[in-house]
């Protein structure tokens, strides 16, 4: 007997099942991610073999109830094989119902060992492919569990190449930090180094011109051979520069007391004629004034004055015919210069030679700023001196003389045709003017040399100025001189504020960035420009100025 079933023609003694091509499997959804399985050999064959038993179940139903009726009860229309069974009925020629009961027996059994034997076949079938499925799904959730696991690594290794991104970054940010305090330390290291720099060309130019020497100490204090030589009365302390190198002297005189005082106390302090590279004070008699440089065992010479043995002389008289109303010391000075030139101190390392009176003011190291474009080169073989006073033409002032070596070397050797002048009548400062026009020396002229309240007046806060006279006490000269070095600090100050003092300005709402041409004084240009005080006692309108750096314009200060 064969059945037909709906999903497809199939002999009972076959496979039972076609074979399907696809097997379990599963994919992931590519829009959420999800496993999605797809219907598989399994499923079919499972749907396959319910359809199957269904079938011949139905099959025997038919069979048995076709048994058990009569014959002529079977209706031809009722089935779709019974066609089929009639004819075999009436090939049996006429058999008893017996025998086909009988034989309907022996093929239901028949079918319903074939259907056992079905059945085992599907369970068997199942039970492979619910094996094969287990395997499947247990390979499925390792791969899946792989996967996540896979993921979870990913993260994880993305997890920690964003902290090593950090930590770089981080890293990063430390070098760039440090690189910037690197920068900022070598702009500073730059800043000191310019400076220094600034600083030792300064020391350069002003150590050396073509003569470059050291310190006063190293040239005094050693002999041809380089050997020491022994402490000096007449060695001086020069401070902050030493070239154009100066032999400072003065007169004192022995019977006045201020004067006494005075000398002492330039010695004591290392002030005035005593800050030169060599110095001496010539007096009636030979005075003490006080210790000079000291041997390696500590103990100091002694500093004396020179004698000079000339006698004291009378005030001069203009209404008698003298040409000067101060003393008529022009033999006392005569004398000085013969015993300085017999000396020889004003030879060898000496550029200048400077007179300076007891109550004059001095700083040698502001001279030196003076001498100095005159002390280099071939100029240095002519007689040169400076004229420091002009009232009614150039006039040499006796507060201050200056000469260089040249000038005192042709004077040693020709003080016959000085002392041959009629200087009866003179001051000891027209003398040596005279006698120099007389050795056709080069007169040089300087109007800042000396502020002296007789000529070229200036206060003791202008510190272009290298001497202030007169000042005859030791009060009165150490606070004239205090109060200039005060000025040269507060000058530095101003020039590093580019303060000024504006006595006509254009535009008086803003006084200092409209100052007419010509009446900008600047510290240590004017009585004007020395303060602020002064600056308002110049005139109405007059206003102490300076550069503000943040609004880049002049401000009243």
């Amino acid at each position: 007997v064969v059945g037909r079933l709906e999903y497809g023609e199939v002999s009972v003694d076959a496979d039972l099942v076609p074979e399907v091509t696809e097997s379990l499997r599963s994919r992931a959804d590519s829009t959420s991610g999800r496993q999605i399985y797809i219907g598989s050999r399994d499923n079919r064959r499972r749907n396959f073999a319910g359809l199957l038993t269904v079938a011949l179940c139905a099959l025997v139903a038919f069979y048995t109830a076709r048994t058990f009726s009569p014959i002529g009860n079977v209706s031809h229309n009722e089935a779709s094989d019974a066609g089929v069974v009639m004819e075999e009925m009436k090939a049996s020629n006429g058999s008893t119902v017996k025998d086909v009961v009988k034989s309907a027996k022996a093929k239901v059994d028949a079918l319903k060992a074939k259907l056992a034997k079905a059945v085992a076949q599907v369970k068997k079938l199942a039970s492979n492919t619910t094996t094969t499925a287990k395997v499947e799904s247990k390979e499925t959730t390792t791969t899946v569990v792989k996967q996540k696991r896979t993921t979870t690594t990913q993260k994880a290794t993305i997890t920690s190449q964003k902290a090593t991104t950090v930590e770089r970054k981080t890293t990063t940010a430390e070098e760039k930090a440090t690189t910037t305090e690197k920068k900022a330390t070598t702009t500073k290291e730059k800043a000191t180094t310019t400076e220094q720099k600034a600083t030792t060309a300064e020391q350069t130019t002003a150590t050396s011109e073509k003569k470059s020497d050291t310190t006063i100490a190293k040239d005094e204090g050693k002999d041809k051979k380089g050997d020491a030589k022994k402490p000096d009365p007449s060695f001086g302390w020069p401070a902050e520069v030493y070239w154009p190198r100066l032999f400072c002297w003065s007169v004192m005189n022995k019977d006045n007391p201020q004067e006494v005082s005075t000398m002492k106390m330039q010695v004591k302090l290392h002030i005035g004629i005593s800050s030169c590279e060599r110095f001496a004070v010539l007096s009636g008699v030979r005075m003490y004034l006080g210790e000079g440089h000291k041997w390696k065992n500590g103990t100091a010479v002694k500093v004396y004055s020179w004698r000079n043995p000339a006698k004291a002389v009378p005030m001069g008289n203009l209404q008698a015919g003298d040409e000067t109303n101060s003393f008529k010391n022009t033999e006392i000075f005569i004398n000085a210069w013969n015993i300085l030139l017999s000396s020889k101190i004003m030879e060898g390392d000496i550029d200048w030679i400077i007179k300076a009176d007891p109550d004059a003011v001095f700083f040698p190291e502001r001279l030196r700023k003076h001498v100095k474009p005159f002390s280099w080169g071939k100029q240095t073989k002519t007689p040169m001196y400076f004229k420091n006073c002009n009232y009614k033409g150039p006039k040499l002032y006796g507060a201050l003389e200056v000469f260089n070596q040249a000038a005192m070397l042709k004077l040693n050797k020709h003080m016959a045709w000085c002392t041959g002048l009629p200087w009866g009548g003179w001051g000891e400062d027209e003398f040596i003017d005279k006698c120099m026009i007389r050795l056709s020396a080069k007169a040089l002229q300087d109007y800042k040399l000396v502020g002296d309240h007789r000529c070229m007046s200036a206060e003791c806060e202008a510190t272009d100025r290298a001497s202030f006279h007169d000042y005859k006490s030791p009060e009165l000269y150490q606070n004239c001189w205090n109060r200039s070095k005060n000025s040269e600090k507060y000058i530095k100050k101003m020039a590093q504020g580019h303060f000024f003092c504006c006595t006509s300005p254009g535009n008086h709402a803003d006084p200092c960035n409209t100052c007419n041409p010509g009446a900008s004084t600047k510290p240590n240009q004017g009585w004007c420009g020395s303060s602020k005080r002064q600056c308002k006692g110049c005139g109405g309108g007059s206003e102490w100025c300076k550069f503000d750096k943040k609004k880049k314009k002049n401000v009243a200060a």
